[in-house]
């Protein structure tokens, strides 16, 4: 026997009432750690869920009907009902909820708002929820949830089984960027809002449609079978994006990256402008992908980027503080447009080259540091310098032109201008050339009308082109051109088919097709060897 009057009962622990002893009409309150509760006959006047903790677990049995107390309650621990639990409004959850076989759940509020899991394997779920906010994951394998619904997901690491279900929205919300948030695939995600900002690392093994642009405070993965579609042209990412496998959306034009950029899976579309900004470190893999322009941001000294790949973009911008590190296997950068070294890290090592390839005019400018990795000219336009360019290791013009700009080119060694490729000077630049055979010295002058007077370099020259902007300026040869004279040819006559030798030598030279011009620049015959 058991006293018919008990109004009110306290539990830490289990219930067992399979003598059908407790009374009707009890309030309940259900404390301490984990246990389950068989209830027999017994009907609640009401049931408050209070655990010690979240973790504790909360075993409803198939013969209990829960009135939770009040409106709008809360509850703590996680709940697995295999019973009926009634809600009166709204219900709040600090921790999970399991639905199982023969689970009824009734709620005449619109709102379940859980820190941890939500699962519904089997039972009834009420079909009026518009609002679910979920601080763990979610398995929907009963199909269960409702359509409809405006999903928020916080809290810590989940996965996302979606079923069937719908959604009128997601907002992923996770409480650190490091926060893990898995999407399955058969989930389809409208994100909340014009121009929404997520925070966790989002893994997309399913469907993601985004109104406008992107903003991730954490990184984004997709998986096979991952799609983003998006109305925007801008995603931001303060940590990792890996682009292994999926769809990614071709309407692309602006990528902001803050560690590492994988796009082994070219998913990329081209002409995207890729930033690598902020902390991190990270490794760089471009993929198929030619990219508008790669401009290196890091924010520290601490912070450095790794090539993983042949890159091929238009501008290249290495600024901030961190390193581009000299990777482990050979890999180059082909420019087409600009390039700036303005950063105060170490730009590459051997195994990166850079090679500058445009068609129109490349410039390129240096205020900070120097290269440490080879440079190549391999164009069909002109590569010209904007400012000195130093650099540790090695220098070569392979094709197209290379316009000095008055400045300076140096380099470990030589600068190596091969057969047919151009090194176009204005006449007071400073490089160590090595020409190859069939390489071309070209001259113009700086173009300021002013009459200029420039010393002919003491070079090996294979070809030699004058051509003066100004008619008024000047070139003096090189006393050291004496050395092993053959022969001095002022070639000043003005007209005539032989070209007189003013050295001791007497080597007339026969004009054969060429004739005289009066545009030529003056030359200031200083030394005449003669």
């Amino acid at each position: 026997t058991f006293p018919a009057g008990i109004t009110t009962l306290t539990l830490g622990l289990g219930l067992t009432n399979t003598g059908n002893l407790l009374p009707n009409g009890i309030a309940l309150t259900l404390n301490g750690s984990a246990a389950s509760y068989s209830c027999g006959t017994a009907t609640f006047s009401s049931v408050a869920i209070s655990k010690g903790s979240s973790t504790y677990g909360v075993t409803i049995g198939s013969n209990c009907t829960f009135p939770l107390a009040g409106t709008n309650p809360s509850s703590t621990g996680d709940i697995i009902n295999n019973g009926t639990v009634n809600v009166t409004g709204n219900w709040t959850i600090s921790g999970s909820y399991t639905s199982n076989s023969g689970a009824i759940l009734t709620m005449t509020g619109t709102s379940i708002s859980l820190t941890a899991d939500l699962t519904l394997t089997a039972g009834t779920f009420p079909a009026g929820i518009t609002t679910l906010t979920l601080g763990g994951s979610l398995t929907n394998t009963g199909n269960l949830l409702p359509n409809g619904i405006a999903l928020t997901l916080n809290g810590s690491n989940a996965s996302y089984s979606c079923g069937t279900a719908t959604f009128s929205s997601v907002a992923i919300s996770k409480g650190s960027s490091t926060f893990s948030a898995t999407i399955g695939s058969n989930c389809t995600f409208p994100l909340a809002g014009t121009d929404p900002s997520s925070t966790g690392q989002i893994i997309n093994n399913g469907t993601i449609n985004v109104t406008g642009n992107w903003t991730i405070t954490g990184s984004y993965t997709s998986n096979a079978g991952a799609v983003l579609i998006m109305s925007g042209t801008s995603l931001s990412l303060t940590t990792d994006l890996t682009l292994t496998a999926g769809i990614f959306p071709a309407g692309i034009t602006s990528l902001t990256v803050s560690a590492g950029y994988d796009n082994s899976g070219n998913l990329l579309p081209n002409n995207v402008a890729l930033s690598l900004t902020s902390v991190g470190d990270g490794t760089i893999i471009c993929g198929s992908a030619v990219y508008a322009s790669i401009t290196l941001n890091k924010g520290s000294a601490a912070d450095d980027l790794t090539p993983g790949s042949n890159c091929t973009m238009g501008d290249f911008t290495m600024g901030g503080g961190g390193d581009l590190l000299n990777p482990a296997s050979p890999y180059t950068y082909t420019i087409t447009g600009n390039f700036v070294q303005s950063g105060s890290g170490t730009a590459g090592g051997a195994n990166l080259t850079l090679k500058l390839t445009g068609s129109g005019t490349q410039l390129m400018s240096q205020t900070a540091n120097t290269l440490a990795t080879p440079l190549q000219i391999d164009n069909t336009g002109t590569v010209q310098l904007s400012t000195d360019i130093r650099s540790d290791t090695t220098c070569s013009v392979l094709a197209g032109t290379l316009f000095m700009n008055a400045k300076a080119l140096i380099c470990n060694g030589n600068v190596t201008v091969s057969s047919g490729a151009t090194l176009q000077l204005i006449g007071n630049d400073y490089v160590v050339p090595t020409l190859n055979a069939g390489s071309i010295v070209k001259i113009v002058g700086d173009g300021d009308v002013a009459a200029d007077t420039y010393s002919l370099p003491n070079w090996s020259f294979s070809n030699l082109t004058i051509s003066m902007t100004d008619s008024a300026d000047s070139i003096i040869p090189n006393d050291t051109l004496a050395t092993n004279l053959t022969g001095y040819w002022k070639m000043d006559e003005g007209s005539g088919a032989t070209v007189d030798d003013s050295s001791s030598n007497n080597n007339i030279g026969n004009i054969t097709n060429a004739t005289f011009s009066a545009t030529v620049p003056t030359t200031v015959f200083s030394n005449p060897y003669s």
